[in-house]
């Protein structure tokens, strides 16, 4: 018969993998990254090339294969589909959880380990990466298990638990650079290195010493397969082209006169980033460190050094990633376990069998969590009724689709926004008026109910305005037959959407002079191009072009389908004189 505690840890790993799958499948793919990293998988799956990623068959050489074996077996086993693609991501992310909680378990106990997973889960940052096709849902699992083999090493009593421990380290540092290069092992050894050196703990060195050449000759078996393929297939351009432009150039822009990559910030970027890609949970970091320097008389100092240790490694890896030139949000998640392990131990003492003793930086910390909670269910039925009566809604969208779905959910949405937000505010104000602390169990359980209604409610009436698959949609009826199509200055996105929605790969063109060689050996044949670029096409060129569709996503990335005639049209003249008439959009073309 299962006892109790299974029963409960049972329960917690099913709520971690629903959390996961979440609203997988309630969306197709949306801009910028999904439809790249998803047809870059398509194809690996389709060719059966798992050496060199291509992305409408041209070498795609900025990330490692690693995430992309995973989706090709994803595809394998479910086919090729929106859902599919994102598979990966959610099983990388439901792995994380687990580590994170295997890490928070082994530092402070179970309660640490549950509520450190929970925080986790419902970071708004990792929830949103690990919903989406993104390789660097792979890093942050590695990441994330390279720590627990620090932690399971350094507590161990025994040399065996230190070197099965470290030597995970190992592992998984090889299958992190597989994932998305050298920040991987990086984030997995300077971090940990950096916490025995303030420690001052001299004797762990020692120990590690020995084990760091095993270490070093897992890390080469496992890197060295993939780089001798590399070589095999791509030569020693595709080496050059990943190891010094997207991994060097990426790290010291400077030092790489052609990488032309972009998300170049200061130093400090990260430091205003943190705030607001750590909701909700950024708001329980003043208590949990003023806990964590300043712990009761009764705290065990082991668990202290852990938490202390968790604080640390996210301390150096934050550091180490504001280093390089180039910075993005998701960039940091890799390193947000540790501050969720920290903060989940302070929610252990917070909602432990003594919660009535609280600071009251610790009671205001729970009551303005709560508080906040309490106003988000009504600012959805506001805005839902706001939405539905006035058409507002985000800059360069078009609404009606999202009008059409939200009229019928306000059936559901508007009572229940409203009841939720009754109850919750009814519990803040009972607990202020107290001055106690609000119920952990309230806390956690509306944040969760937040969580299922974004991936499994909001997205879904979102997806009409936010989906990339409304213009490959529109250009399908004109692919029948099969005519040649041409791509001018076409980003990754584009390039990625079309082959994975229609199948239909296309013809890079780089000058007007490609495109007039084009439509010599294919006249008749299409031409995707974004709108702008289509405006500074010389005329006698554009009166090749008829239009045929076009989708406006928001007001830069607008893109067009012509049919290339071989007959050129007549353009009008314009009439000499000092007031010339504007000149019309040419054939329904959209401005």
């Amino acid at each position: 018969m299962i006892n109790s505690k299974t029963a409960v840890k049972v329960l917690f790993v099913l709520l971690l993998i629903l959390i996961s799958l979440s609203g997988i499948l309630s969306r197709h793919l949306w801009k910028p990254d999904e439809p790249r990293v998803a047809e870059i998988g398509r194809e690996m799956w389709l060719n059966r090339q798992f050496v060199l990623p291509t992305l409408n068959r041209e070498p795609f050489l900025e990330k490692p294969p690693l995430y992309w074996w995973v989706m090709s077996a994803s595809y394998e086993l479910f086919g090729v589909s929106d859902g599919s693609a994102r598979l990966p991501s959610a099983l990388f992310g439901f792995l994380t959880l687990l580590f994170t909680y295997l890490i928070g378990k082994r530092v402070g106990g179970e309660k640490t380990g549950m509520f450190a997973a929970l925080i986790l889960a419902t970071l708004t940052e990792f929830s949103i990466i690990t919903h989406r096709c993104l390789v660097d849902n792979a890093l942050i699992f590695f990441v994330t298990m390279g720590y627990y083999g620090f932690f399971a090493g350094y507590t161990a009593s025994t040399p065996r638990g230190k070197w099965m421990g470290y030597e995970l380290m190992a592992v998984t540092s090889g299958l992190a650079f597989l994932s998305k290069g050298l920040v991987g092992p990086g984030l997995i050894v300077a971090p940990p290195l950096l916490v025995l050196l303030l420690y001052r703990d001299f004797k762990e060195l020692r120990r590690v010493l020995p084990m760091t050449g095993v270490g070093t000759l897992i890390f080469i078996l496992i890197v060295t397969p993939w780089i001798i393929g590399l070589y095999q297939t791509g030569g020693w351009h595709s080496i050059r082209e990943y190891l010094l432009q997207n991994t060097l150039g990426r790290i010291l822009p400077g030092a790489v006169n052609h990488y032309v990559g972009g998300h170049r910030h200061s130093f400090f970027y990260y430091f205003k980033k943190l705030p607001s890609d750590f909701l909700p949970w950024i708001a329980a970091l003043p208590a949990a460190l003023a806990f964590l320097f300043h712990p009761p008389g009764n705290f065990e100092q082991p668990v202290k050094k852990g938490l202390a240790t968790a604080l640390l490694l996210f301390s150096g890896g934050f550091l180490l990633l504001s280093l390089p030139a180039t910075k993005r949000g998701l960039y940091l998640v890799p390193i947000y376990p540790m501050l969720a392990v920290v903060i989940g131990g302070w929610f252990a003492h917070a909602c432990g069998p003594k919660r009535g003793e609280f600071t009251s930086l610790e009671c205001w910390t729970l009551n303005g969590i709560l508080g906040v909670f309490s106003l988000v269910p009504l600012a959805l039925a506001v805005g839902a009724v706001m939405i539905v009566f006035t058409g507002l809604g985000p800059k360069d969208y078009q609404m009606t689709p999202v009008i059409r779905r939200l009229t019928p959910l306000l059936v559901l949405i508007v009572p229940l926004g409203l009841i939720t937000f009754l109850f919750l505010a009814s519990r803040f104000l009972r607990s202020v008026k107290s001055r106690t602390a609000p119920s952990c169990a309230v806390i956690f359980a509306t944040v969760l109910l937040l969580l299922f209604t974004y991936h499994e409610g909001a997205v879904r009436v979102m997806d009409p305005v936010k989906s990339i698959r409304r213009f490959p949609d529109k250009i399908q009826p004109f692919l029948k037959g099969d005519p040649p199509l041409g791509g001018f200055h076409l980003s990754e996105l584009t390039r990625g959407m079309i082959p994975f929605y229609t199948g239909k790969y296309i013809t890079l063109l780089d000058t007007p002079g490609d495109i007039k060689d084009f439509l010599r050996k294919h006249p008749g044949g299409l031409l995707v191009i974004p709108a702008r670029e289509a405006e500074t096409l010389p005329a006698d060129l554009r009166a090749h072009l008829t239009f045929l569709t076009g989708q406006d996503y928001s007001r830069r990335f607008k893109v067009r389908l012509y049919r290339l005639a071989q007959t050129p049209k007549n353009l009008p003249s314009i009439p000499p004189g000092p007031r010339a008439p504007k000149k019309a959009p040419k054939n329904g073309e959209e401005t």
